[in-house]
């Protein structure tokens, strides 16, 4: 009886650090998806010998705040929480300046790869990915269990004048 209560016990501590290890990777593992998303981006472009676009941390920030506010308020839409378009919404994040805009939103697709296919079998959103106006782009993604559609993605897409 003792061995199984500390063998218990013990499982319980591996699984609290396996669980802290993820939180603690969480940042990197975002990290690593928004590049993806970005290459496999540019990988579609070039295919249509587009120019690559660059990452803009702005227009990371803004894509950011729009996937945690997807999931953190569950819903689904180009105006966000606080009834802001794009348009609105993209400038408080410093990206003053801007000539074009272009977004794309999905949820509930659980790689990069998935949901940048999504986008490219969907006209309005393949528009935006092969859009020749743009240069710049900022990718967003927000995981929450307990949201609608749990996986959260935005890309904010941009050229300055």
């Amino acid at each position: 009886m003792l061995n199984r209560a500390l063998t218990l016990s013990i499982l319980g501590v591996m699984a609290s650090i396996s669980s802290a290890a993820l939180v603690l990777d969480a940042p990197k593992a975002r990290k690593d998806l928004v590049q993806e998303v970005l290459q496999l981006t540019n990988a579609e472009r070039a295919k249509f010998k587009l120019r690559p676009l660059t990452y803009e941390t702005r227009l990371e920030k803004a894509a950011q705040w729009m996937a945690e506010d997807m999931a953190n308020n569950n819903y689904f839409a180009h105006v966000d929480s606080l009834d802001r378009s794009i348009g609105q919404r993209v400038p408080t994040f410093g990206y003053n300046n801007y000539q074009t805009l272009r977004e794309n939103i999905a949820a509930g697709y659980p790689t990069a790869a998935q949901v940048v296919e999504g986008w490219m079998n969907s006209p309005s959103h393949r528009k935006a990915i092969l859009c020749d106006k743009v240069e710049h782009l900022g990718v967003g993604f927000y995981f929450d269990e307990n949201s609608k559609y749990k996986w959260y993605w935005v890309q904010e897409f941009g050229r300055e004048m």
